[in-house]
């Protein structure tokens, strides 16, 4: 052979040792073992959660949230769990952990396997049912061949938000007289129940009206109500002391979204306390030393003679007053 001929056969050659290069079946991408949904079922902790946005599924809508809801009502929320990658996928899940979250309904392309095609979805419907207006939260897991994800649940109803004020100050009263006071609550929030309680369970259980609380020298009406956001009511409080001094009492006000807030009511039994502490300038002990009569210097007809007295009232309530001359 001459020399060009052998530099096409030694081509040849190397054209035949050299390394040949396929794609790689897009399955097998990740060199990952794959997951076993009855272990994954059994212990879900163990499971390696993953960002949804790394997975081969797109999920809409991200979050399920539910708001504005009544208790015992069901609300539903459609589900979409499309198969963006370029082969066909498979995916299982694992349900809600509450009660509260269930999964109605759902439905896989094909009715023989699991599997979903690229472009293809699984159907789900979830529903929501509330015992309380309190907030509740669980999430959906999502098993894949590769990996694994969760679907955040939430409801929430906005919060009422109420101006009351606290403690209720129901100022001074004298001993057997009464105090009549307004207080005014306005909610600013979302919607709300709300319902006086003692603080003390013995109290409680001397309550004989429903809408009424008596305990103490105080008695507050009403002690249910319902507040819509932006909507107001007044708290009537009375207050009839019994004893001297200050008293109070601790109340619970509590919302159906199962929150509380504590509440006290105030007010000062006062009783009738007016003493002589001067006389002419000159100051008196009455207490310790009282008298009847005000003696007079011996003045000549037409003439006057004048004394000062000067008279303290120590209660806090205004007392009106007038003298009256008797023989």
């Amino acid at each position: 052979m001459n020399e060009s001929e052998k530099q096409a056969n030694f081509k040849i050659i190397e054209k035949m040792n050299k390394k040949i290069s396929f794609l790689k079946n897009p399955r097998f991408r990740v060199n990952k073992a794959p997951i076993i949904m009855t272990d994954a079922v059994k212990n879900k902790a163990a499971l390696e959660t993953q960002s949804i946005k790394i997975s081969a599924f797109r999920v809409e809508p991200a979050l399920i949230s539910f708001s504005d809801y009544q208790v015992n009502n069901i609300y539903e929320i459609p589900l979409k769990v499309t198969n963006v990658a370029q082969v066909s996928k498979r995916i299982k899940f694992i349900p809600p952990e509450t009660d509260n979250f269930t999964i109605k309904y759902f439905k896989f392309p094909s009715d023989d396997t699991g599997d979903i095609a690229p472009g293809m979805s699984l159907l789900m419907s979830i529903a929501f049912s509330a015992p309380s207006f309190a907030d509740f939260d669980d999430a959906i897991t999502f098993v894949t061949e590769e990996s694994s994800f969760k679907i955040p649940m939430k409801a929430r109803r906005e919060p009422p938000q109420i101006s009351l004020t606290n403690p209720m100050d129901c100022l001074n009263s004298w001993l057997g007289d009464r105090v009549d006071m307004a207080f005014r609550c306005v909610n600013t929030g979302g919607d709300g129940g709300f319902k006086f309680f003692c603080e003390k369970d013995e109290d409680d259980s001397k309550q004989t009206d429903p809408d009424t609380i008596r305990i103490g020298s105080f008695t507050l009406n009403p002690s249910e109500f319902y507040l819509y956001s932006g909507s107001a009511i007044d708290i009537y409080v009375s207050f009839n002391p019994e004893r001297e001094g200050k008293l109070e009492e601790n109340l619970i006000l509590a919302c159906d979204n199962q929150t509380s807030e504590f509440y006290k009511l105030t007010g000062y039994g006062a009783m009738m306390d007016l003493d002589i502490i001067a006389v002419d300038g000159k100051e008196v002990n009455f207490k310790e030393n009282p008298f009847e009569t005000v003696y007079f210097d011996n003045t000549n007809p037409t003439s006057e003679s004048k004394r000062v007295i000067r008279v303290k009232n120590n209660s806090p309530i205004l007392v009106p007053f007038h003298w009256s001359i008797y023989k």
